[in-house]
């Protein structure tokens, strides 16, 4: 027992949160729909060379890379990204943990790294084929460098934050982002002369690579890079905002016909920017499990209040504030976001959360006259609770039926080799053509252009499938009507039928 009593807290925060991912691990009947595209990519790697990486995205990304090497020691494609996921999913809490000793009380740092550790949005990503994981890891590894250069006043150890930042960039570009954040920080001295060198040291790698590149291609007279499209992305959130509402307000001089609120658009037109907010912050509280949006509400005084003596403090809540405004441009062009993509939000922002926690804390104190470190716990637990009894429930068991039924189309193929062109239209349909033709053995980036994908009238779907010669066709009574089914019965061969929760009713025709 006194052995136990010795063991640093953080080793019980961490081996919970492994444990917790480690049970997502076993539980989890099915990835995520993008976990297709990466282990293809991972596929065309690792079959045709490295070379081939960016051929089916358009863009780098490493992603694919660590799955083919974990490819080779496992020897199955799912279980090598859920590996990869799963190692930096949990592996995220040491470098968060520091950054967040940085700025608070051990102990405080401790509860907050517990919020994480049990976090439901995170721990399912952590076991699911996605960049999240290695992207949180090398992102909060990035932040603690720098934290730990500002306090040991080491200027070489910029050079290797802004290289972290680069790798997290590499799995999702936004992390690009931090590093403009990390400047605007750097720069803003008293002392002008110190935050230019600490600038200059910073991006010594980029003004590095770029020479280098540069020199290459001179030397060589040929392009050795194309920057990917994710780039241009700047221009377009810049661009996106104005021409949404413009559109807004031609709907409003040229209203749909029907349409009886004539100042619909107009209003819309003006608030668009309200509703993207709205859209966000709903993500963010989703992402970061409801019951915590308390505590950041709550720690949005005291941080503001506590950056101006913190620079630990100060330094996150630039990097917040950046987070907030990239995720903000992205909804108002885009209109789509994910619980995933509010990770670059919320790893520098559990410092809000942990001054939310202890502001919520010392309210209850005042209020019930208890000890401070009672409320503290019973807070925390209630929360952390909560959120394990989430996480307990068995998530979307039903889509492992499409696991099936692409098993079963493979067994109903005969082995007659090449791919199995698999349409239907239902969102899922992915899947499906994913395990159909899982035992293909040559990277061939099939699922990218969406080939599976058809929707329309009785007529058009039948048309589409002699065009696109389909060898099978899945019909839902979710997504497909009663008159879809009755032309399909008529001219192809039912091979199957299964009842779902997630799909209602599925057939399977034979099409060749």
């Amino acid at each position: 027992m006194s052995t136990l009593k010795k063991v640093d807290p953080f080793v019980w925060v961490f081996l919970l949160g492994f444990m917790l991912r480690l049970n997502a691990f076993f539980r989890a009947d099915i990835f995520n729909s993008d976990g297709v595209l990466y282990i293809e990519e991972a596929q065309n790697v690792f079959y045709n060379g490295v070379e081939y990486l960016g051929v089916c995205f358009h863009a780098t990304n490493i992603f694919p890379l660590l799955i083919a090497a974990m490819y080779k020691v496992v020897g199955d494609w799912e279980l090598a990204g859920r590996l990869i996921s799963l190692f930096f999913g949990t592996l995220a809490m040491l470098p968060l943990y520091g950054v967040l000793k940085h700025a608070l009380p051990k102990n405080v740092a401790l509860l907050t790294l517990l919020l994480f550790a049990c976090n439901p949005a995170f721990v399912v990503l952590s076991v699911d084929i996605l960049r999240g994981p290695g992207y949180w890891f090398f992102l909060s590894l990035a932040i603690y460098f720098i934290l730990r250069a500002e306090k040991s006043a080491n200027y070489w150890i910029y050079p290797l934050a802004c290289m972290l930042f680069m790798v997290a960039a590499s799995f999702r570009i936004e992390a690009a982002a931090f590093i403009a954040g990390t400047m605007i920080f750097l720069g803003a001295r008293r002392e002008v002369r110190e935050g230019v060198a600490r600038c200059v040291m910073f991006l010594l790698p980029i003004i590095v690579a770029m020479f280098a590149l540069l020199l290459s291609e001179w030397l060589l007279n040929r392009q050795l890079v194309s920057f990917p499209k994710q780039y241009e992305r700047v221009v377009e959130l810049i661009s996106g905002y104005k021409q949404l509402r413009q559109d807004l307000k031609g709907l409003w001089t040229h209203p749909p016909e029907g349409f009886h609120f004539q100042y619909y658009w107009r209003d819309m037109s003006t608030i668009v920017g309200w509703t993207a907010l709205g859209v966000e912050l709903n993500w963010l509280a989703k992402a970061m499990f409801e019951p915590v949006a308390v505590f950041f509400i709550a720690g949005l005084g005291p941080v503001f209040r506590k950056a101006r003596v913190n620079l630990s403090i100060r330094y996150l809540l630039v990097l917040s504030i950046v987070a907030f405004v990239v995720l903000f441009l992205q909804t108002i062009t885009a209109w789509w976001l994910d619980s995933r993509m509010m990770a670059l939000l919320l790893i520098p922002g559990y410092v809000i959360i942990a001054m939310g926690l202890m502001s919520v804390s010392n309210a209850f104190k005042e209020w019930f006259a208890l000890k401070g470190k009672i409320v503290f716990f019973i807070l925390l637990g209630c929360v952390v609770l909560g959120a394990v009894v989430k996480l307990l429930k068995h998530r979307e068991s039903d889509k492992y039926l499409l696991k099936e039924i692409g098993a079963y189309i493979l067994h109903d193929y005969h082995g007659a080799g090449g791919f199995i062109r698999v349409g239907g239209s239902s969102e899922y349909m992915m899947f499906i053509s994913y395990y159909a033709n899982s035992e293909i053995k040559t990277g061939q980036c099939s699922h990218v252009e969406r080939t599976w994908e058809v929707k329309g009238e009785a007529s058009h779907v039948l048309k589409i499938i002699d065009e696109k010669e389909y060898d099978y066709f899945v019909w839902n009574s979710r997504y497909d009507n009663e008159n879809l089914k009755t032309s399909l019965d008529e001219k192809y061969k039912v091979i199957n039928e299964w009842d779902t929760m997630l799909d209602g009713t599925v057939r399977v025709y034979k099409v060749q």
